[in-house]
């Protein structure tokens, strides 16, 4: 991935003028980064930032055309090589709040240790915030908090052991790919209208793996399994869930609390869920067994990769099912 160049430095562990100018000079806080950045700017950070408070997005906006950027660097300040870590050590409320400010970019970070949600941005509209290759963990409420989000995109994202929701995101015309929410306390995803889920994975949460809560969400090659409750869950109509593998629920494979004939879904694969693989559910074709497709490793990522895929180079499978659409 190319990295655009950096306008602006964030090193907790500087000793130098604390402007944000060079590494040797660099802002010491995100607060610093937040309360000063313009629309286009670009800010390199590494290390690891610990908070007695939480840091508060509040001053400026980007826009569609010039988004504010922060990029996770390594130890050299080489960006994509590693995490910046925002840790809120069990003393933070949020790692970060934001007030409805718009077009904010995080490449390589990890959210931790907040003792409410990792990520919040309340009830506040905000547009076109993108995450890419970060971590939202160990959260005491949702790793990602985000009740009224629009146009948003997670990539590569990972939501893990949070006590609450992985990531909660019911706003409109959102997007996640190939991210993975695992051992969560409630949902894996939690999505609004017209969320769309590409390539991800949810694992093991304690409530359902999907679950959006209103209409136009769309699946495609997604992996819901062993989740307590169901795999995914739909409300409302115009849900399309197609290529996804979909097993050992407790509760159903799809669950769609309305009989709306619009709620679709087909050329999944189905196995042991304990209530049934559909409920309420249009569908044309026989399910497949899985020994007439290939399912994908039950990994998300390179098994050497410990931190799930939040650093470069790590190797992700593009598909749950390999797809056979001349049959």
């Amino acid at each position: 991935m190319a990295f655009p160049s950096a306008d602006h430095y964030v090193w907790p562990s500087a000793g130098g003028s604390d402007d944000g100018t060079s590494w040797e000079d660099a802002w010491v806080s995100l607060q610093s980064a937040f309360d000063n950045v313009s629309a286009g700017d670009v800010v390199y950070c590494r290390g690891t930032e610990t908070l007695s408070a939480k840091l508060d997005i509040d001053t400026t906006d980007g826009t569609a055309a010039n988004p504010i950027i922060f990029i996770g660097c390594d130890s050299s300040g080489t960006p994509g090589d590693d995490v910046f870590t925002v840790d809120g050590d069990s003393t933070a409320q949020h790692c970060i709040d934001d007030s409805s400010k718009d077009y904010y970019h995080f490449y390589y970070f990890r959210f931790t240790g907040a003792t409410s949600s990792c990520v919040d941005h309340g009830n506040s509209s905000h547009y076109g915030w993108r995450y890419d290759h970060c971590l939202f963990d160990d959260a005491g409420a949702r790793g990602h908090n985000a009740y009224s989000s629009y146009y948003g995109l997670h990539l590569h994202c990972v939501y893990r052991d949070n006590t609450d929701a992985g990531i909660y995101w019911p706003g409109v015309n959102n997007w996640h790919a190939f991210c993975l929410a695992e051992g969560n306390g409630k949902y894996g995803f939690f999505g609004g209208t017209r969320s769309s889920y590409y390539g991800c994975l949810s694992y093991e949460n304690t409530y359902e793996g999907f679950l959006t809560g209103y209409g136009g969400s769309f699946f495609f090659n997604c992996v819901a399994a062993d989740n307590s409750q169901d795999g995914i869950e739909i409300s409302s109509n115009y849900n399309l869930i197609l290529g996804c593998r979909i097993c050992g629920n407790t509760l159903y494979g799809i669950y769609s609390d309305t009989s709306d004939p619009r709620n679709y879904e087909d050329y999944n694969v189905f196995e042991a869920n304990s209530s049934g693989d559909y409920y309420q559910m249009t569908t044309e074709n026989e399910h497949p067994s899985n020994s007439d497709y290939s399912p994908a490793d039950d990994g998300f990522v390179d098994s050497a990769n410990d931190d799930y895929n939040v650093k470069s180079g790590a190797e992700i499978r593009s598909t749950a099912i390999l797809l056979n659409w001349d049959e």
